[in-house]
């Protein structure tokens, strides 16, 4: 579970999965797993749980050292430049579905972009780089951090976890808004204990065009919501959520519908 923001302009992901959750108060899952949360590693005071099971979202700070996040970030600048084609190969075959372009046959980013803006059916909004943990000594000691196991373990209430992916997600600007979504729809996975830790490698202002995350708080609760409803350009205001911008290490359900604004620097 990690992830990580580049230069000036990205931010990241990483998703961890269980598949199952015990029938258990929470106060018995704390006092049942409270011997593998080891003294180092920080217990989530009642006030984050209640505030998760809730929002479908929480902030937490100090469970990351800056030293290491800053090997990290080194690390995914160095592989973005050297996948970074690869990748828009990638959003190519997902926007543009109907094209007959082989994605083998894109030579340059140029083409890549050119080809999502005649033929996507959506604007570019982000590029994505899976399971660096894979190849990266320094990203898989981040995604299988044992601190943020112990907090993805808490959060969800269980004893053992699955690592699902880490993704870095880069939005450079001038990429377009994401849209409201939730991500659990989009992974193939029979399971609800689902959770994302968002790790930014670098400050986000929340000023416009500075592109952070925007939670619809409590919408991981609303599944009428995207069983009616298509999200694409859709105004929440009748759903009366109330919509919270954040640009730090976060933790959220994977059925809070959240969206992510556009960049301009």
């Amino acid at each position: 579970m990690a992830g990580a923001v580049l230069n000036d302009k990205p931010a990241t992901a990483a998703r961890a999965a269980t598949q199952a959750r015990p029938s258990r108060t929470r106060k018995q899952h704390r006092e049942n797993t409270s011997y593998g949360l080891q003294s180092q590693w920080q217990c989530l005071p009642d006030r984050t749980l209640l505030n998760f099971d809730r929002k479908g979202w929480v902030l937490t700070t100090g469970l990351l050292q800056q030293q290491q996040l800053q090997r990290v970030q080194a690390c995914v600048e160095q592989v973005v430049q050297e996948r970074k084609l690869d990748s828009l190969r990638h959003r190519v075959r997902v926007l543009c579905p109907g094209h007959k372009s082989q994605p083998g046959s894109i030579t340059s980013a140029e083409q890549a972009q050119e080809l999502i803006q005649q033929h996507g059916s959506s604007q570019l909004g982000f590029l994505q780089f899976f399971n660096l943990h894979r190849t990266q000594t320094i990203i898989a000691e981040l995604v299988r951090s044992q601190q943020l196991a112990a907090t993805a373990a808490q959060l969800l209430g269980v004893k053992k976890l699955r690592l699902y992916q880490d993704c870095v997600f880069l939005k450079e600007p001038g990429f377009a808004e994401t849209n409201w979504h939730s991500d659990l729809r989009m992974a193939p996975l029979d399971c609800n204990a689902f959770v994302t830790a968002w790790v930014p490698l670098r400050p986000i202002s929340g000023a416009e065009g500075d592109s952070g995350l925007l939670f619809a708080e409590g919408s991981h609760r609303d599944f009428a919501l995207p069983f009616w409803h298509d999200l694409r350009d859709r105004d929440l205001a009748d759903r009366q959520y109330k919509l919270q911008d954040t640009g730090g290490r976060s933790w959220w359900s994977q059925c809070i519908v959240h969206l992510a604004t556009w960049t301009s620097f």
